[in-house]
C-alpha cells in the first residue's frame, strides 16, 4: 500500500539555543569550509538519508548521521523527535541541503576546513540553515488585512514548503514521459504542433527516450543499494561517465547527458550572482541537480565526479529539459500547445481512473448551440454530486514564488489563474464561474450529457494546475475570492455551487489512488466538510482508514517506461524479468 502524506517540522537552531541565527551568521560559518568537502557531505546526506523518499530513511544511517554531526545529547533528542507524531520532527530535508550547497558555491573557496574531518561543525550549519526559510509574512491575529492579502501572504510564505516536500517519483516519471511523447504526438494535426522530442534531440544529441533511460538508471543507482555500498566504500557516491559503463549507451552520449544535469561550482556561481531570489530559490539546481568537481576521496588519484544534490530535481530534467528548450524557441506557440497536451493528460488520467467506479468522467464539455464554445475542460458526476474542471499548464516564475514579495506573487496568480493582465482573457477562476452559471442556467446542456440538474445537490468547481503552486496552502481560498466575485447565480443554485477548490497535478494523481473507494466528487465533499474554507490542501485531509491503492493506469505507464529504459540501456536483458527483479528489490527494502 502506498505511503500517505505526512506533516513534519524541522529542528532549528532557534528551537535548540533560544535565538534565531541570521543568514550572515550562516554564510560566515559556511565560508570557513572547503567547498569540495562541504558538497561531499551535502551529497552524502541527500543519498544516505534518501531525502526524497516518502518511506522512512535507512534508520541506522539516519542515526549515524546524527551522531556524526551532533553531540550525543542532541543526537538522542533528534532521534526521539524523529519518532514523534503530530508532527514528526526532522533534522534533514531537501531545502536545507540545497541552501547549504548554494551558499557554499557562493562563498566557499578551495581552501578552508575539511568538513568531513570536523563533522560536528556541520551540525551547527544544518540547524542554522533551518532558521532561514521563513519570510515572516503570515499575518498576526492583531493585523487588520484583507482576505486577499492574508491568503497571498500565506501562499508566498508556504509555496516552497509544498514544492520541496517528498513527491511521488513514480507518478512524476510516468506523467513526464506521457506528456512528452504520447500526448504531444496526439496533437500532430494541431496548428500549434511542435515535435518537442525531436527538437530536444537535435539540441542535446540524445532522444527523450534515452534521457528517460539515463534518469531511470541514475534514480535506481541512488537508492538503498548505494547507501549500503557507501558504508564500506564512500568513493562510490559520485556519478561519473563510468556509471553507465555496462550499458549500451555510447561514451559520447553519456558525456552529453552529464553536461545537461551537471555544472562546475564556478559556472553555477556566475549564474547565481546574476539571479537569485533568496533562501527558498533553488532554480539553479533545477538546471543543474548535480555538481561537477574533481575529487580524490578514498582514491590515490584525482578524478571528475558529479555529486547529486537533489533526486526529484534530477527527475524534473526528464520534462524540464525539453520543456524549456521548446519554450525558449517557440514562445507562445509552445505555451498554447502545452496547455492542450496537459488537458489531454488530465482527461485520460480521470477517464482511466474513473473506469469501473460509480463516477462518470465527461471531457471537453461544449455548448450544443455553439460547438466552438467550450464550457469547461471536463465534468465528473457521481449520483447527486458534480465536479466542474478547468486545467491550467503555465509555470510560475521564480521571483514571484520565492522572493517573498507577496504582491508580485498575487499579480502573477491573478494573471495566470483569474484574468490575463495583458490580453484580458479569462482564466480558471472566472472560467469556472462562467461554467457554473451556464450549466445551472440551462439544464438542457447537462441533460444532453445524461445528467439531470434537478437531482444534483452539490457542484464542486475544481482547478488543476501543472505547477506545484496549485497544491499550496491558501491557494484555493485565494482563487475562490475571484470565483465568488464572478459568480452571478440564482438563489436556488447558490447553495448548490460550492467554493472553488484547486489542486496541482500531483495532488490529483494522489486523489485517484482513493477512487476505488471514493470518487472525485466524494473526495471533494470530504475536503469541504473537513476544512470548509479549503485553506488546507487536500493531501493533509484525514481519510479515516480508507486505504490508498496504486493507480493501475499510472503504474502500467511507469512499468512500460521502465522496460523501454532496460531495452535502451541493456538490450540483451529481458525487460519483463528486469521489471520483476526491480519490484522484488523494492519490496525487500520496504519490508
Amino acid at each position: 500500500m502506498p505511503r500517505g502524506v505526512e506533516l513534519a517540522v524541522y529542528e532549528t537552531y532557534e528551537d535548540i539555543f533560544g535565538r534565531k541565527s541570521s543568514l550572515a551568521e550562516l554564510e560566515g560559518e559556511i565560508r570557513q569550509c572547503n567547498l569540495s568537502s562541504l558538497l561531499w557531505v551535502c551529497a552524502t546526506v541527500v543519498t544516505g538519508a534518501q531525502l526524497w523518499d516518502r518511506n522512512d530513511p535507512p534508520l541506522d544511517v539516519y542515526a549515524d548521521l546524527l551522531q556524526s554531526f551532533f553531540l550525543p545529547k542532541l543526537a538522542t533528542r533528534f532521534q526521539i523527535g524523529f519518532w514523534s507524531q503530530n508532527p514528526r520532527r526532522e533534522v534533514f530535508h531537501r531545502r536545507q541541503i540545497l541552501l547549504i550547497a548554494k551558499l557554499g558555491i557562493l562563498h566557499c573557496g578551495p581552501g578552508g576546513i575539511d568538513i568531513r574531518r570536523t563533522s560536528r561543525r556541520f551540525g551547527s550549519i544544518l540547524l542554522k540553515a533551518n532558521d532561514q526559510f521563513h519570510h515572516g509574512l503570515l499575518p498576526r491575529p492583531e493585523e487588520n488585512v484583507s482576505d486577499k492579502e492574508k491568503f497571498a501572504r500565506s501562499i508566498a510564505e508556504l509555496v516552497a514548503v509544498t514544492e520541496y516536500g517528498k513527491p511521488s517519483i513514480g507518478h512524476q516519471m510516468a506523467r513526464n514521459q506521457l506528456l512528452l511523447t504520447h500526448y504531444v504526438s496526439e496533437l500532430q494535426t494541431d496548428a500549434d504542433y511542435i515535435d518537442v522530442g525531436r527538437e530536444y534531440e537535435n539540441s542535446v544529441g540524445f532522444s527523450v527516450e534515452e534521457n528517460t533511460a539515463f534518469l531511470f538508471g541514475l534514480h535506481a543507482r541512488s537508492g538503498r543499494n548505494l547507501v549500503e555500498t557507501m558504508k564500506t566504500d564512500a568513493g562510490v557516491l559520485p556519478i561519473s561517465i563510468h556509471s553507465f559503463a555496462q550499458t549500451s549507451i555510447s561514451t559520447s552520449k553519456r558525456s552529453k547527458f552529464l553536461a545537461t544535469i551537471s555544472a562546475t561550482p564556478s559556472t553555477m556561481r556566475r549564474e547565481l550572482l546574476r539571479r537569485d531570489y533568496g533562501s527558498n530559490d533553488f532554480t539553479i539546481f533545477r538546471k543543474f541537480p548535480a555538481i561537477e568537481q574533481w575529487y580524490n576521496a578514498h582514491l590515490n588519484s584525482f578524478t571528475i565526479g558529479h555529486l547529486l544534490m537533489d533526486n526529484p530535481m534530477l527527475i524534473e530534467k526528464q520534462l524540464g529539459g525539453p520543456y524549456w528548450h521548446a519554450l525558449g524557441k517557440y514562445g507562445q506557440r509552445f505555451i498554447r500547445l502545452w496547455g492542450k497536451v496537459f488537458e489531454k493528460y488530465v482527461d485520460d488520467l480521470l477517464a482511466n481512473s474513473c473506469n469501473r467506479t460509480p463516477a462518470l468522467f465527461i471531457p471537453d464539455v461544449r455548448d450544443p448551440r455553439d460547438p466552438n464554445c467550450q464550457i469547461c475542460d471536463g465534468l465528473v458526476v457521481d449520483g447527486d454530486l458534480l465536479v466542474i474542471i478547468e486545467t491550467k499548464a503555465p509555470i510560475f516564475t521564480a521571483d514571484a514564488k520565492y522572493s517573498g514579495d507577496y504582491d508580485l506573487l498575487a499579480e502573477e496568480i491573478d494573471s495566470k489563474m483569474v484574468r490575463d493582465k495583458d490580453s484580458g482573457k479569462k482564466k480558471a477562476a472566472i472560467q469556472l464561474a462562467d461554467a457554473a452559471m451556464t450549466l445551472t442556467a440551462d439544464p438542457s446542456i447537462l441533460l444532453g450529457l445524461g445528467i439531470d440538474l434537478s437531482a444534483i445537490k452539490r457542484i464542486y468547481p475544481l482547478a488543476v494546475t501543472l505547477d506545484g503552486i496549485g497544491g499550496t496552502i491558501g491557494i484555493s481560498s485565494y482563487l475562490n475570492l475571484a470565483f465568488q466575485d464572478a459568480l452571478t447565480i440564482d438563489a436556488k443554485h447558490k447553495e448548490v455551487v460550492r467554493p472553488l477548490a484547486c489542486v496541482d497535478i500531483e495532488a490529483l494523481e494522489f486523489m485517484t489512488e482513493y477512487f476505488h473507494a471514493e470518487s472525485l466528487p466524494k473526495l471533494l465533499q470530504r475536503w469541504h466538510e473537513y476544512n470548509p474554507p479549503l485553506f488546507m490542501p487536500f493531501v493533509v485531509i484525514p481519510m479515516d482508514g480508507v486505504a490508498r491503492k496504486l493507480n493501475p493506469w499510472l503504474k502500467s505507464a511507469l512499468d512500460e517506461q521502465f522496460k523501454s529504459a532496460i531495452k535502451i540501456l541493456f538490450p540483451a536483458k529481458n525487460p519483463d524479468l528486469a521489471l520483476q527483479e526491480a519490484a522484488q528489490m523494492t519490496k525487500k527494502w520496504r519490508a
